[in-house]
């Protein structure tokens, strides 16, 4: 028997030779074939798994976008802010006063929630809307210059950033569900090790003509992704 593919590859690399495999598998009809075919269906969904936990740990999709909406948000609740402490110096001294009572407001419910942690300034936010919306404090909000035009802003931003917030959330419970890329390539790698590469190579031996190629092409395979391993390995070593 050739190679067998040795424990020191990485996921990506362990998903690559399958899907080689397949591929080899695939372009011949193997349907004679019970056991060839049954592996084949299994290497394939372990495969799929596999994808799929590199995809989820290594997706950063809702990272970036959340910086982004994170960064708009700041940007308007400081406008917001501004603006209400802005109303403070207003000729008006009824407008002066009612700034005095928002502000007494953003006082209480943290003036910088927008360093807070994502989580955190969001709850912070939604408890501040909620008594900027109550019946005592909403009318004097449309009496401020400027105000009103800057919380519908700050609404829409902190929408944006709850809904982009949740969603990566979710990704990040949904992948705590999903077999880590290390149990999940260790498998695939032994299904492969004990189980293709013994069968192919006793069933060359028996029948050359029918199962010499896919064993040479397999074999060329994983000659060729253990030695990347091991001059890698010895690098670093090194």
């Amino acid at each position: 028997m050739g190679e067998q593919i040795v424990n020191k590859c990485k996921a990506k690399e362990v998903q690559n030779i399958a899907q080689n495999i397949l591929m080899e598998i695939k372009k011949k009809d193997w349907s004679s074939d019970t056991f060839i075919t049954i592996l084949s269906q299994r290497i394939e969904e372990e495969n799929e798994i596999l994808t799929q936990t590199i995809g989820q740990l290594g997706r950063g999709e809702f990272t970036e976008e959340l910086a982004a909406k994170d960064a708009i948000f700041d940007r308007d609740f400081i406008c917001l802010e501004q603006f209400v402490e802005a109303n403070l110096y207003m000729r008006d001294k009824e407008v002066a006063a009612n700034a005095k009572e928002v502000w007494k407001v953003f006082a209480v419910n943290d003036p910088k929630l927008y360093i807070q942690s994502y989580e955190s300034q969001i709850l912070s936010f939604n408890s501040l809307i909620k008594e900027l919306d109550s019946e005592a404090i909403k009318p004097l909000l449309k009496s401020l210059v400027g105000v009103s035009d800057c919380l519908d802003l700050v609404k829409s931003s902190a929408k944006e950033l709850a809904e982009t917030y949740q969603k990566m959330k979710q990704v990040s419970d949904e992948q705590m569900e999903l077999i880590a890329p290390m149990a999940q390539q260790k498998l695939l790698r032994e299904i492969i090790n004990n189980d293709l590469l013994p069968y192919l190579c006793v069933m060359a031996n028996v029948n050359k003509d029918v199962y010499g190629g896919i064993k040479h092409a397999v074999d060329g395979y994983i000659e060729d992704l253990n030695f990347k391993v091991r001059t890698r390995t010895s690098c670093t070593s090194n």
